[in-house]
């Protein structure tokens, strides 16, 4: 893995490049929480879909029915599981298990604007994905440290009380020796400390750039 290509790749915030040059393909496996509607539309491509067009095994899991529908039409590859179900802090383990996730599985995306932070946290317990994906709440810079609680009865209004900041990121990164590695507007990659072949930054500059 070149470290300058890697380096030069973060520099342009090209997400799926950055996805297809990090990940070290151990098992070709990823798992997507929230994983919405799968496809293309005014704001981009799915994290997944181009892991899911290069036949990856995966698990994607969305709520809302409609999408769900819509990621079963977008996503045909019969390696990838869809699940109509909601991810909670209590059940993603469970989730998780009970399809047989690896514990070393390469990629991991985790959109489900809300309290993404506990789901990540629980999930980190067991699991260590080779590349993290997760959205963040831009809308809090650091030093802030702010996260959506948990509760079964929340869902996102449309507004901007969603999610967590980076800096809350940065702390179950040093717990769980993750690092921070790049922003791309909202969404936050990191990697266990062990894979990290980065320019080291630090999460106000990473904030910044990203």
């Amino acid at each position: 893995m070149d470290k300058e290509y890697l380096n030069e790749i973060r520099s342009r915030m090209d997400e799926p490049e950055f996805v297809q040059a990090y990940l070290p393909k151990r098992r070709n496996f990823y798992v997507d929480i929230g994983a919405s509607h799968g496809g293309k539309d005014s704001y981009g491509s799915s994290t997944t879909l181009q892991l899911h067009d290069k036949n990856w095994d995966g698990v994607c899991f969305e709520t809302d029915l409609h999408k769900f529908e819509m990621l079963l039409s977008n996503q045909k590859n019969t390696n990838v599981t869809k699940i109509n179900s909601r991810v909670t802090p209590d059940n993603v383990l469970a989730q998780l298990k009970g399809v047989g996730v690896p514990k070393f599985f390469d990629f991991l995306s985790l959109d489900i604007d809300g309290y993404d932070y506990f789901v990540l946290e629980a999930l980190l317990k067991e699991f260590r994905p080779s590349l993290i994906c997760c959205e963040i709440n831009e809308k809090i810079p650091p030093p802030i440290k702010f996260s959506v609680l948990f509760d079964e009865k929340y869902f996102w209004a449309g507004n901007d009380f969603y999610g967590f900041s980076i800096s809350m990121l940065e702390n179950l990164c040093n717990e769980h020796s993750y690092s921070v590695v790049d922003l791309c507007y909202n969404n936050a990659f990191m990697v266990p400390c062990e894979l990290d072949l980065f320019d080291k930054r630090s999460i106000e500059n990473i904030y910044k750039q990203g």
